[in-house]
């Protein structure tokens, strides 16, 4: 009886082992820029000021050692438009953010749910980077009709993004971020910030904008992401930040590594 009580927390310990390396990896959350540069070492941060630019290749917009891509089907590279802005609207339009220089991508005539490789947004790679281990950035959005009305995200028509989260090592893991919403003319950024486990390679922010009321599929023209304040480095050592999260893997882990300790220690005195 012993023994079958060894074995068991034995083969609990390895599939806890083994299934924590494909769980989620990241380890806080934060809410705004202040509690996540406290929890990080900083390396960079791209506020996209400067002279602008456009890309409609696959290659996007190349600043730095960061890669930023707007796209749409990206599983057929060349058959769709790749539209990457780096751009610095001016003060009150419906792009405005209100710090300056930011990164737009998405492409025309395509909807969006925010869901898959079809969709439409924008896509920061860091795969020539190591070690990244902490980002955050500044995130809005906005659509424009074929009457070419422009629509940002309200109480009643809503945009979503998708943030999908790639390392090396782990499998992807997505977040839901609420595009700010507001009664006027002008886009209300709003901030995520995150820690993880595994070396982040990629990023994607995917728009899912359901069609307002009374609009219908041909009605959309465009899906636009927007991009600002992307800073990366590394997570601080010390334990979870103010808004952080506790990773449940390594929560599991602890507890089998007690009940194998346990085990393994009533095993030898009988």
């Amino acid at each position: 009886m012993q023994y079958k009580s060894f074995a068991i927390a034995r083969a609990a310990l390895t599939a806890f082992i083994f299934g924590a390396s494909a769980q989620a990896t990241i380890l806080n959350e934060f809410s705004n820029v202040l509690s996540w540069t406290a929890a990080s070492n900083v390396t960079a941060t791209q506020t996209f000021t400067g002279a602008g630019s456009y890309s409609a290749a696959a290659t996007g917009i190349q600043l730095g050692s960061v890669n930023y891509r707007g796209f749409y089907n990206e599983s057929t590279p060349g058959t769709s438009g790749f539209d990457t802005y780096q751009y610095t609207p001016s003060s009150g339009t419906f792009e405005d953010m209100g710090s300056g220089g930011l990164i737009i991508g998405g492409t025309n005539g395509v909807e969006g749910n925010g869901t898959g490789v079809y969709d439409n947004g924008i896509r920061v790679d860091l795969s020539s980077l190591s070690n990244i281990t902490s980002v955050s950035f500044n995130f809005s959005a906005w659509r424009n009709t074929r009457g070419n009305a422009n629509l940002l995200s309200t109480s009643s028509s809503p945009i979503v993004l998708t943030l999908q989260v790639f390392e090396t090592g782990y499998a992807m893991q997505t977040r839901t971020l609420n595009v700010p919403t507001t009664t006027g003319t002008t886009n209300i950024p709003g901030f995520f910030g995150f820690t993880t486990e595994g070396s982040i390679t990629s990023i994607r922010l995917l728009i899912d904008a359901p069609n307002p009321p009374g609009n219908v599929s041909t009605d959309t023209l465009s899906n636009r992401t927007l991009l600002d304040n992307f800073a990366y480095g590394q997570y601080a050592a010390g334990g979870p930040g103010p808004g952080g999260e506790i990773p449940e893997p390594q929560t599991y882990l602890l507890c089998a590594a007690g009940l194998f300790g346990a085990a393994l220690l009533r095993h030898k005195r009988n």
